[in-house]
C-alpha cells in the first residue's frame, strides 16, 4: 500500500448507522478537543443542506477524507448503504493510500469474519464501546488512538521525524547506501555512495574532487581502506565529529585484515572488506574489492560501548509481539499486528553473527498480545493472544526443526496475561483479558512433560495488564494491573506453588498497570513505570521479600508505559535497561543499582513502542519491531547496545 497522500489538517469521515447516533454523538465530543486545536476536522451527515443530493454529498466528503471511521455495530454490518457504498469506497481508498480507515467497535456483533477483519480496531483489543464499565473511558481510549494517527498523518506531511523508506533497502537517510549487488567478481555493480570521504576530511593525501564512489555501511559508520595508484598505501581516516549530515559516518571502527587487501573474495562473519580507490585525472574512484556483512556489530569494539548502533531490519513490520533470545544464541520473534491489523502467523530469527533475519516455520494461529516462554529444554512455548477474540490456543516452537506445533488447549482465554517459568520447568499463566474481554482472576500451570494445563487457583481480584516475577523463594508475585479495563490497583498477592494457593502481600505505593519489573540480584523486585490514575508515570517502586513491603526508588528521567512484563532487562553487574515504551519512545535508561537512580542513554535511534527488547546471550540488548504514532508507522531496523 501506498503512503497516505500529505495532508496539512486531518479530514475525518464517520460512517454509522442511525440506531447508534447516541453513540456517534458521544464520539464526536471525544473529538472535539482535536477539532478545537485545529489539527483534525470531521464532516457529519447532518451538515447537509434542504433540498441538497445527500448521495452526492456523502460520497464528495469521502473521497475528501484523510481518515475514515467506521463505527461497527450489527445495526451498521446491516445497513445495506453503508456497507455497500460507504465501506466498499472507504476500503478501496484505504488500499490505495488514499485515506487511514479504523473500524471502531462499538456494540458486539461478528465482524472478524468480514473484510474489516484486516483493519486494527478501536477501542483497545476491539472490546466494544459498550461492554466497558465506563464508555466514557471506551470513547477516550479510541480518541487517543485516532490521536496517534492523526499526528501520524501530520508528520508524515511535514516532513518532521520522517523516516527512511523502509520498503527500500538499499536507501539510507544519512544519504549512504548499503550493498545493492552481491556480485563479488564485479564490484563496480555494488551500491554507490557519495561522498564516502568529505573533502575536507584531514590526511595524508589531498582529498578534493572526490566524485562518484563505492563503499560499505556497518549500522551508522563506515570503514574505507584507500589504495593510491601503484602504491597501495592505506589510508585511515580519523576520529571526527560533525553535525553534518553528509559527513556521517566518517569514523574507522573495523580494520580490514591486511592479507584481504584487493582480494574480490567473500569476507563473512563481520570481517570488513578492504576498499580500493584508483585515479581518474583528478577524481578518485572507490572499489570495494571484498565484501562484509553491513549489519555486524562486534562486541570487542570500543566505538560502540554505551550506544545503540543499528543492525539488520526485520522482513515483517509488526508490533504486539514477542522476542524470545533462544540458546542457540539466535533471537525469535513471532506474532502480532502489521499495517493492516492482521494477525500475523509469519516469525523470524535474528543471526547475532551475521546481523540478518531469516524467515521460520509459522505460527499455526495467528496472534498479537500472547506471551513467549523459553522452556528448559530450549523450546518456546507461546501462549493466548488475541486475534479478535481473546484465545485459548498454545503452541511449541522447536528450534531444531524450525517449527511450530499446536499443544494442549488454555483452560480458559486469555490475552494480556503474564507467563511464568518456575523452578521446575513447568509456566504459571495469570490472568488477562478473559472470553468476555473483561480481567480474569483465574491461572493455570502448563506441564511442558505432560503437555497438559492444569488449575493453579485464583487471585484475590481480577487484574491483566499486571507483572509476576519469580522470586528466589520459589514463589511468584504478581502486581498492579487493571482490575478493570480502565482501572489500575495496587494490590499484590504471592502464587505458593508448594500448596497451589495465592497469599495477599504488600500493595504498591502507585496504582499502575502496563508496567514491567525485573528480579534484583539483591532478591529485591523492581517495578517501573506504567499507567496510572494521573497517566503515565516516571516512578519506580522496589519489593522487598523479607518484608513484604513496597518502597519508592528513583524515578526515570521521562515517564513511559506500553510494557509487557518483561521489558526490563538486568546486565550482569546489576543494572537494569529500559527503552522505548508509549511515552518519551525513542529514549533510553538505566538504573544504578548502588545508587538508585537512572542514568540517560543514547536514543534509540526511531521512536518506537509496543516493539521487543531481548538480552542476548553475549551481554548486549537487542529492540527490535514496534510502531510510532500510529499502526503503520512500523519499525523494520532493529538495534543493538552493547553496556559499557
Amino acid at each position: 500500500m501506498e503512503p497516505v497522500e500529505p495532508v496539512s489538517s486531518v479530514k475525518v469521515f464517520i460512517s454509522y448507522a442511525h440506531e447508534d447516533q447516541e453513540l456517534h454523538e458521544k464520539l464526536v465530543k471525544h473529538l472535539n478537543p482535536l477539532k478545537h486545536s485545529g489539527k483534525l476536522t470531521i464532516w457529519q451527515d447532518q451538515e447537509i443542506l434542504p433540498g441538497t443530493n445527500w448521495d452526492d454529498q456523502i460520497k464528495t466528503r469521502l473521497k475528501e477524507a484523510n481518515m475514515i471511521l467506521l463505527l461497527i455495530s450489527s445495526d451498521f454490518l446491516d445497513s445495506k448503504y453503508c456497507w455497500e457504498e460507504e465501506v466498499k469506497a472507504a476500503l478501496e481508498r484505504h488500499e490505495t493510500g488514499e485515506a487511514r480507515v479504523i473500524p471502531i467497535i462499538l456494540r458486539p456483533t461478528f465482524w472478524q469474519d468480514t473484510s474489516l477483519k484486516q483493519l486494527q480496531a478501536l477501542p483497545t483489543s476491539a472490546k466494544p464501546v459498550t461492554l466497558w464499565s465506563d464508555q466514557d473511558a471506551a470513547l477516550e481510549n479510541v480518541a487517543q488512538g485516532i490521536r496517534k494517527v492523526m499526528q501520524g498523518l501530520l508528520e508524515s506531511s511535514s516532513g518532521s521525524g520522517q523516516e527512511e523508506n523502509e520498503n527500500d533497502t538499499n536507501t539510507r537517510n544519512d544519504g549512504f547506501l548499503t550493498p545493492a549487488s552481491d556480485d563479488h567478481d564485479n564490484p563496480q555493480k555494488l551500491a554507490t555512495y557519495s561522498p564516502a570521504i568529505p573533502s575536507h576530511y584531514p590526511g595524508k593525501y589531498n582529498m578534493k574532487n572526490v566524485g562518484p564512489t563505492q563503499g560499505q555501511v556497518i549500522g551508522e559508520q563506515v570503514y574505507v581502506t584507500m589504495h593510491f595508484g601503484s602504491s597501495q598505501e592505506e589510508y585511515e581516516p580519523p576520529l571526527r565529529s560533525s553535525s553534518n549530515k553528509n559527513d556521517r559516518p566518517q569514523v574507522s571502527h573495523y580494520p580490514p585484515p591486511r592479507s584481504l587487501r584487493w582480494s574480490r573474495r567473500r569476507v563473512v562473519l563481520g570481517l570488513v572488506g578492504g576498499v580500493g580507490i584508483v585515479t581518474a585525472g583528478s577524481i578518485l574512484v572507490v572499489l570495494v574489492t571484498s565484501i562484509f556483512h553491513p549489519n555486524v556489530i562486534p562486541t570487542s569494539d570500543p566505538g560502540v560501548k554505551g550506544k545503540w548502533v543499528a543492525t539488520g531490519s526485520i522482513l515483517q513490520g509488526r508490533f504486539g509481539f514477542r522476542a524470545t533470545t533462544l540458546k542457540n544464541d539466535k533471537v525469535l520473534i513471532e506474532g502480532g499486528n502489521n499495517a493492516n491489523g492482521q494477525y500475523l502467523k509469519e516469525s523470524e530469527l535474528f543471526n547475532v553473527s551475521t546481523g540478518t533475519w531469516i524467515k521460520t516455520g509459522s505460527l499455526n494461529v495467528g496472534r498479537f498480545e500472547h506471551t513467549a516462554t523459553l522452556l528448559q529444554d530450549g523450546r518456546v512455548l507461546a501462549v493466548g493472544g488475541y486475534a479478535g477474540p481473546p484465545l485459548d490456543s498454545a503452541e511449541l516452537y522447536d528450534p531444531g526443526s524450525g517449527t511450530w506445533t499446536p499443544s494442549d488447549s488454555l483452560r480458559e482465554k486469555r490475552t494480556r496475561h503474564t507467563a511464568t517459568l518456575l523452578n521446575d520447568g513447568k509456566v504459571l499463566v495469570a490472568g488477562g483479558w478473559g472470553r468476555y474481554g473483561d480481567p480474569i482472576e483465574s491461572a493455570e500451570i502448563y506441564d511442558p512433560d505432560a503437555s497438559r494445563w492444569s488449575s493453579a487457583g485464583k487471585m484475590a481480584i481480577t487484574r491483566s495488564d499486571h507483572i509476576a516475577v519469580l522470586l528466589g523463594d520459589g514463589k511468584m508475585l504478581v502486581a498492579g494491573g487493571a482490575p478493570e479495563n480502565d482501572k489500575h490497583t495496587v494490590e499484590a498477592e504471592l502464587y505458593d506453588g508448594t500448596t497451589n494457593t495465592w497469599t495477599v502481600t504488600g500493595s504498591l505505593n502507585i496504582p499502575r498497570s502496563n508496567f514491567t519489573a525485573v528480579l534484583l540480584p539483591s532478591g529485591k523486585v523492581l517495578a517501573i513505570g506504567g499507567n496510572t490514575p494521573t497517566g503515565p508515570t516516571a516512578t519506580a517502586e522496589l519489593y522487598d521479600p523479607a518484608t513484604g513491603s513496597w518502597s519508592l526508588t528513583g524515578g526515570m528521567k521521562h515517564p513511559r508505559t506500553g510494557f509487557h512484563d518483561k521489558n526490563a532487562l538486568l546486565f550482569a553487574d546489576g543494572r537494569v535497561l529500559i527503552a522505548g515504551g508509549d511515552d518519551s519512545s525513542n529514549t533510553s535508561e538505566i538504573y544504578m543499582l548502588g545508587q538508585g537512580a537512572w542514568t540517560a542513554l543514547t536514543n534509540i535511534g526511531q521512536v518506537r513502542y509496543d516493539g521487543a527488547t531481548a538480552l542476548l546471550n553475549d551481554g548486549r540488548v537487542l529492540i527490535v519491531g514496534g510502531r510510532d504514532g500510529s499502526s503503520s508507522g512500523l519499525r523494520l531496523p532493529a538495534a543493538i547496545y552493547t553496556p559499557d
